[in-house]
């Protein structure tokens, strides 16, 4: 039997006016995407190759398929701008809102940064798939459009008025992206919509292109991941995965055998370390003080060994200075404070690495 797609009728504030045309993400060349892996031919976006993810554990099989990170970049001169969205299946998370993992952000480039214009988050009652419009005003648009987190998303459509023109965006400063790799928090959870994810707050800030290798319980540092993540080009590497570490037996098995493989692949690549974020008091514990230790100890022999681009923020210390549980949505994951805290402390080391790595020092 035929299914038939059922898209949720907006509202009139949102809804698609007559003289709309659709534009295909993955056909028209003018439109890219960045922080997916082989979007133009892929059926399903998605963050890495299927073939790869199943080699690793089955949270990252199943999350791999999440746009978390992806970006959708043009320039258009129409004053709407429509998004048509088409949706395999709906993931609905306790822990985060609609909005972030199965919504849209759209960001214009005002005086040379992407700032936030509106979000199109979907309609409560929608099944598999709906279609918002917004208004943009007169001129030529920058657009920048961030994917959901936490959902799997097949098909992805830009409305422009008809006649419009539809251009390519400027590129990144830094074209090379930075790569991170850890937990839930890493993906996206809780900021409550995707441009919030502290991965994208260090994209605007730097101007540099990322990907997003973010799983919920699936990031356990394993060699199959290592070895994927060693295969890649990047301009620095975020390490993140402490919270998804089983045990700090497990951390300390995984942690320096994942430092060296990347390093032996990227001798110069910039690599940042980051420990869990220590939100409540309850946290501080002597568990998380271990596994702190054990990460600090990656640092101190990567150091030792001669290592002139290993850096480290401590997650205990970032959110020292601030009233507790004001940076987290539930005790664990950060909400959009906290996501801003970590991206402030993410700029100032990356600002500092890449600047470095370009002069050559």
């Amino acid at each position: 039997m035929e299914v038939t797609k059922h898209f949720y009728k907006s509202s009139e504030s949102y809804a698609v006016p007559k003289g709309i045309v659709y534009h295909n993400v993955r056909e028209n060349g003018n439109i890219s995407v960045f922080g997916l892996y082989n979007y133009r031919t892929e059926q399903t976006f998605k963050r890495m190759p299927t073939a790869v993810a199943e080699t690793v554990n089955d949270r990252v099989r199943h999350l791999h398929t999440n746009p978390a990170g992806g970006r959708v970049r043009f320039k258009t001169d129409s004053k709407k701008l429509a998004i048509k969205a088409e949706y395999p299946r709906l993931t609905p998370r306790s822990i985060l809102t609609a909005q972030a993992s199965m919504g849209f952000d759209i960001y214009l480039r005002k005086d040379g940064v992407f700032t936030f214009h509106t979000a199109l988050y979907p309609p409560i009652d929608m099944t598999d798939g709906y279609e918002k419009c917004m208004h943009l005003g007169e001129g030529e648009h920058e657009v920048e459009i961030y994917m959901p987190l936490y959902n799997d998303l097949d098909s992805m459509y830009i409305g422009i008025e008809e006649g419009a023109t539809l251009e390519a965006a400027a590129p990144y400063t830094h074209s090379v992206p930075i790569l991170y790799y850890g937990s839930s928090i890493t993906q996206g959870a809780s900021a409550s919509r995707p441009g919030n994810a502290y991965s994208a707050i260090v994209e605007r800030r730097l101007d540099a292109d990322f990907i997003n290798l973010g799983f919920a319980s699936g990031a356990l540092g394993e060699k199959a991941m290592a070895d994927y993540i060693a295969s890649l080009s990047f301009s620095a590497f975020v390490c993140d995965y402490d919270y998804n570490a089983p045990s700090a037996e497990h951390l300390e098995a995984t942690h320096f055998p994942l430092y060296q493989t990347i390093r032996a692949s990227h001798p110069d690549t910039p690599i940042l370390l980051i420990t869990k974020p220590i939100l409540l008091a309850y946290s501080d514990n002597a568990d998380n003080d271990r596994r702190r230790r054990i990460i600090y100890e990656t640092y101190r022999r990567a150091e030792a060994a001669g290592d002139r681009n290993i850096y480290l923020l401590d997650g205990k210390e970032m959110f020292a200075p601030y009233e507790a549980g004001m940076a987290c949505a539930d005790g664990v994951h950060p909400g959009d404070f906290g996501m801003w805290v970590m991206a402030e402390n993410i700029v100032r080391v990356l600002k500092n690495a890449l600047g470095r790595k370009e002069m050559g020092k």
